[in-house]
Formats: structure tokens, C-alpha cells, sequence
């Protein structure tokens, strides 16, 4: 104490370094934790300019001139594509065959359901029922008359469509035809979960998600035929339908064995798509009475199909 007294200011100044010393570890130890933050900052910025510049070519004279490219590529394509649907399009109309009210449309689709008939009877294919004699248009035959008047010009295009589609499975030779349905003209797109063929009737609703209608961009009509035939009349079928005569779509095959259906109708997509192959698969590995889905005998197939219109 009398070292302080007689020194105070010594002393003072020895307390005020240490207070400095104090003040500059605790500002140096501030400014070290800033620093670290400020740096793992510039690495993640450093890491994202770096990822950007992969992902995202940096806009040279390079890179412009092969998008550019590129875009006049996807634009002809598109062209093409467009030009290929156009053309390949129903052109025939109803004022053709001078078809000018629901009567002469009725008496239009009675001539074409015999006709079919008959091309049946002579390729001894047999009509199963009232949903294949008819081919798809029971609701008028069984009524006597056409569809309304707004509905007529799609009704006659279906008929164009399904002469066309049943003309090459025909060519296919199938055993028999089970059942032909159409979608409902002018019916409101709903996203079913499945595609289902209304109970009695021929009409049914195509199941969106395999769908190719886009509301505004592409309109679509859909059908769905089911016949019995040996694989190989199913590939002939897709091979004919795949020259794009018309712009047609395959959009899903089912297949089962002819032959204890009910029995057999849980079977997996995979093993429909496996035995359009022609790989032989089972029900049950471990069964004692495996069937195969597909061999060389009759098979029931569901062939799912949608024509295509650019708006």
C-alpha cells in the first residue's frame, strides 16, 4: 500500500495496459470469430458459384450460338411433328356424305355396324356380344336414332376412326372381338383413377394419367378394344397401327389367359409387359398348376388407343 501511495502513478498506468490488454484479447477474439463466420460465408458462396457454373453455362458467344442451336433443332422438330398430325388427320367430313341431321348419321352408323359384320363373318372372326356387334355405338342402335345435333360431327369421326382401327385388326386376324368401347364426344375430362367401362354401355372414360390429352393444346379421343387372339395378331395389330397412317396412340395393353379369366385377372402390369415379349410367366412360382400368362394359346387383350388433334 505505501509502494501505491508513493507511486500512484505508476501504478495507474499499469492498470490501465492491463485494462488495454484485456480490451485488445477481447476485441482480437471478436474480430477471430467474425473472421471465421465471414469466411464459411465466401466458402458456401464460392461452392454455389461453382455449382451454378456447372449446372448453367455462363452465357459466351459459345454457349449462345449452341442453344440458339439447339432451340431452331427442338422448334423444326416440333414443326415436323405438327406437320406429321396435320396431315396424317381426319379430313372427311359429315357435308362429304351429305349427313345433315341426327337421321342420316343413325342410318350412316347402321350401314357401317353391317359392313363390319359382314368383314367379320368373311374373316371368321366372331362377334362376342351386343358391345362388339355394334361396335361401339349401341346407345343409337338401340334408341333408333343419331346422337344431337352438336354431337354429330364427333360421332362421324369416331365411326372414320373405328372403321380404320377395326380395318387392321382384321388384318391381324384375332379369334374373336369381345367388346368395343369409345369415350363420350364432347365429355368433360375427369381424372379417374382408372379407366372404366361404364357398366351395359360402350362408353367408358380414359384414365388421365395415361392420357395424352392436353386441355387447350391436344384434344384426344379414346377407344378401347378387347379381343382374343394368339400374341402374335396382337403384334401385327400394333405393328399396323404404328405406320401413323392415322395419328393414332397405343396408350396401355392388358392381357389375360382366355381361358378361367376371373381366376386369373389380378396379374401384374409386369407380367403383361413381359409376355408381350414373349417370355412365359406364372402365377405362382411355388403353385403346382402355374399357367402361363402368355404361350401359344388364346389370350383376352385390352388394347387402350387415342387419336390425337392439335388445336
Amino acid at each position: 500500500m505505501q509502494a501505491l501511495k508513493k507511486n500512484p502513478y505508476f501504478f495507474a498506468t499499469l492498470i490501465i495496459i492491463g485494462l488495454l490488454i484485456i480490451a485488445q484479447t477481447v476485441f482480437a477474439i471478436i474480430l477471430s470469430n467474425k473472421e471465421n463466420e465471414l469466411s464459411k460465408i465466401l466458402d458456401k458462396k464460392l461452392q454455389n458459384r461453382d455449382y451454378l457454373q456447372k449446372i448453367i453455362p455462363s452465357p459466351d458467344n459459345q454457349n449462345l450460338l449452341a442453344a440458339n442451336s439447339n432451340y431452331k433443332n427442338i422448334v423444326k422438330q416440333l414443326e415436323e411433328y405438327r406437320s406429321d398430325i396435320t396431315i396424317n388427320a381426319i379430313k372427311q367430313t359429315t357435308a362429304d356424305n351429305n349427313i345433315t341431321n341426327p337421321e342420316d348419321l343413325y342410318f350412316d352408323l347402321v350401314d357401317f355396324i353391317e359392313a363390319k359384320k359382314n368383314e367379320a363373318k368373311i374373316n371368321n372372326i366372331k362377334l362376342v356380344n351386343g358391345d362388339a356387334e355394334n361396335f361401339g355405338f349401341n346407345k343409337f342402335i338401340e334408341s333408333g336414332t343419331g346422337p344431337n345435333k352438336e354431337k354429330i360431327e364427333g360421332v362421324y369421326k369416331q365411326r372414320l376412326i373405328l372403321d380404320y382401327i377395326l380395318k387392321n385388326l382384321y388384318l391381324s386376324k384375332p379369334k374373336s372381338i369381345v367388346s368395343i368401347a369409345r369415350e363420350e364426344v364432347n365429355s368433360s375430362a375427369e381424372n379417374s383413377i382408372l379407366s372404366e367401362k361404364k357398366s351395359g354401355s360402350d362408353i367408358f372414360q380414359i384414365n388421365q394419367r395415361i392420357s395424352d390429352n392436353v386441355p387447350g393444346v391436344v384434344d384426344t379421343t379414346a377407344f378401347k378394344l378387347t379381343f382374343t387372339s394368339r400374341t402374335q395378331s396382337l403384334r401385327s395389330f400394333l405393328k399396323l397401327l404404328s405406320n401413323f397412317e392415322y395419328p393414332l396412340v397405343v396408350q396401355s395393353v392388358e392381357v389375360e389367359p382366355f381361358k378361367d379369366i376371373e381366376k386369373n385377372s389380378a396379374l401384374s402390369n409386369a407380367n403383361n409387359l413381359a409376355s408381350l415379349i414373349g417370355q412365359t410367366l406364372r402365377q405362382d412360382p411355388n403353385s403346382e398348376q402355374q399357367i402361363p400368362v402368355v404361350s401359344n394359346n388364346i389370350s383376352k387383350f385390352t388394347v387402350t388407343i387415342e387419336y390425337i388433334e392439335l388445336k
